[in-house]
């Protein structure tokens, strides 16, 4: 049985303790229209996603954006940045950091981050203007930031749920979908449609029909049964994922996480995933972990990733300049 320890503020009390300027309402605006004018093709901009492995750190993940709103001004006519903050973490084992919602402190609670995730949204939001990316793990996360959030990404542990995939087809902005950690690509298809088609389904006591949402796929790479990783972000898994979409007359933009299995854990080799997939026509956008510094910590140091090794700032912004001027 779940025992209830105390409520969390509703996202209209949220709205009402840190509002939102009328400016930063219509960046939000505006950015949720340019990503799905991109995701189904119709602005032909590189759609590249970049930010820390976990955004653990309010003041540092600012400083991240401010930065990145700098170089997004530079490229905007090629290339469309937008940061992942991401705020809670899905973990395979269930054990070590869970992501800035998730982390208490001593003495503190849920609630409380929940105000200081919101916080670092809004300051975000209001200084720079760039679209947020966040993944979906709970669904409250819709209530309590929907109206910052231009992004979700539903993870690799989620793609084939059911539930997420009820939850993601009620959105009213942009979903990424990735692979399941087996990378199977028939499945992520069938994760895919489910998310963009009208369901009808449960949800907070209450019985719900949404519309569908813009979704599209994100190739992460997998691990086979002996937990060795495998990338698919190789022309041939490209091709035999659009292909799959054709088939099944699904959306036919493809992201490639540049991370994770696709760089065996390797930080260092994003770049060279970057670029690759850039040059693929078939690829219309690609993600990217990196941070203020490079590398990972357990936490303590300013701007370095508590999770996955990240690119440092430095060459993350050559990376950028390099993408715009081949593209």
């Amino acid at each position: 049985m779940l025992t209830v320890l105390r409520s969390v503020p509703t996202g209209r009390e949220l709205c009402d303790a840190l509002p939102l300027s009328d400016a930063a309402k219509k960046a939000k605006a505006e950015n949720d229209f340019i990503l799905k004018e991109i995701i189904s093709g119709k602005d032909k901009r590189k759609l590249v996603v970049c930010g820390p492995c976990s955004a653990d750190n309010p003041q540092a993940a600012t400083e991240y954006c401010v930065r990145l709103k700098s170089v997004a001004d530079k490229v905007k006519d090629r290339l469309f940045l937008t940061p992942r903050l991401y705020i809670a973490k899905a973990r395979t084992r269930g054990e070590d950091y869970q992501g800035l919602l998730l982390d208490l402190k001593e003495g503190g609670s849920l609630s409380d981050n929940v105000l200081l995730c919101r916080r670092m949204f809004t300051e975000v939001l209001e200084q720079t203007g760039l679209p947020i990316a966040d993944e979906l793990l709970f669904a409250e996360q819709t209530e309590l930031f929907g109206d910052l959030v231009s992004y979700y990404f539903i993870g690799a542990r989620q793609c084939d749920s059911p539930f997420f995939r009820g939850l993601a087809s009620g959105l009213d902005v942009a979903v990424g979908v990735k692979n399941n950690l087996a990378g199977n690509l028939e499945l992520l298809a069938y994760s895919l449609r489910a998310i963009a088609m009208e369901r009808r389904f449960f949800s907070g006591g209450r019985e719900v029909v949404s519309g569908g949402a813009l979704c599209h796929g994100v190739l992460r790479g997998f691990s086979d049964c002996d937990n060795v990783m495998h990338a698919n972000n190789d022309d041939a898994s490209v091709k035999k994922f659009s292909r799959i979409l054709k088939e099944n007359k699904l959306n036919e933009f493809i992201m490639i996480d540049c991370s994770h299995a696709n760089s065996g854990k390797n930080f260092r080799l994003q770049r060279q995933n970057a670029v690759s997939a850039l040059k693929n026509p078939l690829c219309g956008g690609i993600m990217l972990e990196s941070y203020l510094e490079e590398g990972r910590c357990d936490g303590g140091r300013f701007g370095c990733s508590r999770t996955d090794s990240c690119m440092g700032w430095k060459q993350t912004e050559e990376l950028l300049f390099e993408l715009y001027r081949l593209i």
